[in-house]
């Protein structure tokens, strides 16, 4: 019992203070590439900045932070490609032989009771040699595309990753996507919207061409995939675009496009120049 030092005038204020929580102990440990905290650890590709994150007991929550360059040929209502599924590029080496990204810096600093890992990365549009690359690494890269800077947020007491993604992007015509891998293939998933929370399918189905993905609706500011068991939450600044294919979630960064309409049909053929999206930009998700 606690006395309030301005007690009512017939009697007095009973409070009941609420008992401490406990915090995570551990903090955070770092080693080589590796970042372990009370709630998971996490490894990171310092040749790509791709993480992995597992639970305590070693299981798999989630992959990625990856990298995807598409064609893009749509307009501000489509996206379109002319050579889908094949992409241009991704961080992991998928797409066409004659571009690659060339890692350019990766360090991990530790603040108190967070870690930040930073990578950086360039893309270019031809190196040479681009045949057997697995033998003969590129010796020459040109036209260099997208400057990139990737950091990564990892907190002690917080079973959270923020992530900042800076691109300084030179490439018109594409679209810039990162991949999340949680291994849950559901049929489901639950968005927040103005009306609460609802699910929503993950594909739908064409006659003659069975299921496709039917990508992410708009979202305020999360959307989840579990399955009963565990779960992913994803959380952003300004990036409601984003897809479910099988295992793996794409959240859309930018789309550079050249028109209001590619085909006339959805709007007129009116030119914009600007959403080709050449500048600067960061990305904030988590």
């Amino acid at each position: 019992m606690v006395l309030s030092p301005t007690p009512p005038p017939l009697g007095y204020k009973v409070h009941k203070p609420a008992p401490r929580q406990k915090k995570p102990s551990g903090g955070i440990k770092i080693k080589g590439n590796e970042i372990e905290t009370p709630f998971f650890r996490l490894k990171v590709d310092d040749q790509s900045g791709i993480i992995e994150v597992d639970d305590r007991d070693g299981n798999r929550i989630l992959s990625g932070n990856e990298l995807v360059i598409e064609d893009e040929v749509g307009d501000l209502y489509y996206h379109r490609s002319r050579f889908y599924p094949e992409l241009i590029k991704s961080e992991s080496g998928e797409g066409i032989k004659y571009g690659n990204f060339k890692p350019k810096g990766f360090r991990i600093e530790k603040e108190g009771s967070r870690a930040r890992i930073i990578f950086e990365n360039e893309y270019y549009c031809l190196t040479w040699p681009y045949r057997l690359k697995e033998r003969f690494p590129p010796i020459i890269y040109n036209y260099k595309t997208l400057d990139i800077t990737k950091e990564v947020i990892i907190y002690a007491d917080l079973p959270r990753l923020e992530f900042i993604t800076r691109i300084d992007n030179k490439y018109p015509n594409i679209r810039l996507r990162v991949k999340f891998d949680t291994g849950i293939e559901r049929k489901v998933y639950f968005r927040e919207t103005q009306f609460g929370v609802i699910p929503e399918p993950t594909e739908f189905f064409i006659p003659g061409e069975g299921a496709k993905p039917s990508g992410i609706p708009n979202f305020l500011s999360w959307f989840d995939v579990s399955d009963g068991t565990r779960g992913v939450t994803f959380m952003n600044k300004g990036l409601p675009a984003a897809e479910k294919v099988g295992t793996a979630t794409y959240i859309t960064l930018l789309r550079g496009v050249y028109g209001l309409s590619a085909d006339g049909v959805a709007g007129p053929l009116v030119p914009t120049p600007d959403a080709l999206e050449l500048r600067p930009y960061t990305f904030e998700y988590a």
